[in-house]
Parts: C-alpha cells; structure tokens; sequence
C-alpha cells in the first residue's frame, strides 16, 4: 500500500484486464492520479471509463487489448492525465457509497414478501 502512489506516479497509463470485477478499486485508484485507463468493455472497469481519458476494448480478447494500448499511446498524455482527474471528479465514489448504491440496486431488483414467514407446502 505504502508503494502505490509511487507505482501510480511513475506509471504513463493503467492497463485493466478484468471483466468480472464489481467495483474497479484500482482502476478508481488510478483515474484519481491521473492515470489514463485501457480497461475491457464489461465488469466495474467499464464503468469508471470515458473515452476523454480511457481506451476500451471488447472482453477475453488480447489483440484488441494490444490495439487499445496503442490507441491511447497515441493520444496527447498531458490532454489524457487532466481529462482523467476531471473524470475522477465526475465518477469516482467511495467504496462504501458504491456498495450502498450496488445494494439499493439489489433491493429494487429483489421481490419482496408479503408474508412474514416463507410458504411450505407440506404433504
């Protein structure tokens, strides 16, 4: 953890290869640095991504990933690092408010009872 922000500064852009994680914790972490992203289209990743500061590309396959790296490298760096902390601003919330939102969403998705024990049949 100490290291991060090191890693973070020394780095010119994030490359994310999960497509099933929720939230994007080090992607988040990233777009508050500054980083650029080149993130998969699907999963907690694509969430976080714009294309002002982010580069996608389809899920599971690598040659796409490989021409959104490139794609991004040629984009202006220091046009790509303020879009990315302007983005951070506009889309990064703290993990609790993402998990609040995520289980709100749940709630509304989930039917709920209308009697106060579960119905068993019995023979």
């Amino acid at each position: 953890p100490d290291e991060l922000p090191d890693a973070l500064a020394s780095a010119d852009a994030l490359l994310h290869g999960s497509a099933a994680e929720t939230y994007g914790l080090v992607v988040a972490e990233a777009l508050v640095s500054g980083l650029p992203l080149v993130v998969p289209d699907r999963g907690g990743a694509a969430d976080l991504a714009a294309p002002a500061y982010a580069e996608t590309y389809p899920a599971g396959h690598p040659e796409a990933a490989s021409r959104a790296i490139h794609r991004l490298l040629d984009r202006d760096p220091t046009e790509l690092r303020a879009a990315a902390l302007s983005g951070a601003q506009a889309r990064v919330r703290s993990v609790d408010a993402h998990f609040d939102a995520l289980f709100a969403r749940y709630a509304r998705l989930t039917p709920r009872s209308t009697t106060a024990t579960p119905r068993v049949t019995h023979p």
